[in-house]
């Protein structure tokens, strides 16, 4: 594959930052079309010794960073004498990747509050993106209107970039192969968003919608209020001009502007409701009362952010910290912690070690348990993963009493 297939501009004399460059593949194109700079973020260990061997081939024009791109400082690496001003052309700076599909969704939506705050790799300007995808999640990117595949994740993304679904690429091709096909989706942020307000309130409102998708866009909506101000449902679609009866996905971003624009406006008269969650028959529910095959939908409901019924790696993250029996996590956090620290260090390292072991628990569960191996978890793999959790927290739990 050319690089100019992949990126869709000449590269030549520009920094790109590649992502989950596995065996080197396309950083080999990248390399060969006379770049400046090439930074590869790889988490897999396997895969560096063949990525040292492309560097010193390149002469040594590579940095190699083993690291999770979900952590990974890109702001830092890009030279201050490529960035544009943000109403200029695009910067000579491309990120270019393979994102693992566990994590694409919620990255992709980082990466798109980064473009509305111009921070993170976009202090340097409209830095353009291509990335690879499962295919139905390229085809949801770019969905417009009328067509049942649009989501949260294609109003987001179309606010903010011009989306571009480029190609299909077969998955046996990459090494390890998935078990669909791949979409490689170009991205380049516009000058200005369709829809102003900041993004977290446009994030809220289209999630929100989009969480009743089959049904009238009034019920996502509502979703928004307290159950005891249903005239803020209805004033919301009175200011804004937009029917109550149309589905989620035929909303334009027009429309999802009007709304968004009204939400703001009853935001700012009602401090604090913004950062309220008024999901009737999710968040609001008496866990107390509900038996164990509700609890267990409850949960997964409750973290299914993009509402495509199965769970990515953030999500799953946040369902564990949620789930996860708290003395459980607590022993862990507490172990091998050095007295001597103040407690403010003492503290710090407690929140790192909760962290990582929340983090590998998510890594073993996607690992043993993603029965189909697509990178996510369905339901009732969700429910197996959560059964294992409880009877491994009961055996410590035993041990410890025992000994």
């Amino acid at each position: 594959m050319s690089s100019k297939r992949a990126a869709g501009k000449s590269l030549e004399g520009g920094v790109v930052c590649e992502i989950g460059p596995g065996p080197g593949g396309i950083t080999r194109c990248i390399l060969e079309s006379g770049v400046r700079e090439l930074h590869v973020v790889e988490k897999d260990e396997r895969f560096l010794h063949s990525l040292n061997i492309l560097n010193q081939a390149s002469g040594n024009i590579m940095k190699i960073h083993n690291e999770d791109i979900l952590y990974f400082p890109m702001a830092t690496i890009f030279p201050e004498d490529l960035k544009q001003k943000w109403d200029d052309r695009p910067p000579n700076i491309h990120l270019i990747g393979n994102l693992p599909f566990n994590v694409s969704t919620p990255l992709i939506i980082r990466w798109l509050e980064q473009i509305a705050d111009r921070t993170g790799a976009w202090k340097s300007g409209r830095v353009r993106m291509t990335l690879t995808f499962q295919k139905e999640v390229a085809e949801r990117l770019v969905s417009d209107i009328l067509d049942d595949q649009r989501s949260r994740l294609s109003v987001m993304s179309q606010n903010y970039c011009n989306v571009i679904h480029k190609f299909n690429i077969p998955g046996r091709i990459f090494e390890p192969p998935p078990d669909v096909d791949v979409g490689v989706v170009h991205f380049v942020p516009k000058r200005e968003a369709t829809i102003q307000v900041p993004f977290k309130v446009l994030e809220k409102v289209v999630r929100h919608t989009f969480h009743f998708r089959q049904k009238m866009c009034k019920r996502g909506i509502s979703t928004l209020f307290p159950s005891d101000e249903p005239n803020l449902t209805k004033r919301i679609f009175y200011e804004s001009d937009v029917d109550p009866s149309t589905r989620p996905y035929l909303l334009t971003l027009e429309e999802f502007k009007r709304l968004c624009n009204v939400y703001y406006d009853i935001c700012k008269e009602n401090p604090g409701l913004h950062i309220k969650e008024h999901y009737e028959g999710v968040a609001d529910l008496d866990e107390s009362k509900m038996t164990t095959e509700e609890l267990e939908f409850h949960y997964f409901q409750l973290h299914d952010f993009d509402n495509n019924t199965k769970l990515d790696g953030l999500e799953l993250f946040k369902a564990m910290s949620h789930v996860l029996p708290s003395e459980m996590i607590d022993d862990k956090a507490k172990d091998e912690i050095d007295t001597g620290k103040t407690q403010a260090q003492i503290d710090k390292e407690k929140a790192d070690r909760m962290f990582k072991y929340i983090e590998d628990v998510v890594d073993k569960i996607l690992e043993d348990d993603d029965l189909d191996n697509d990178g996510f978890l369905t339901y009732w793999e969700f429910v197996y993963a959560r059964k294992k959790q409880e009877i491994q927290a009961a055996a410590e739990k035993n041990k410890k009493k025992f000994s």
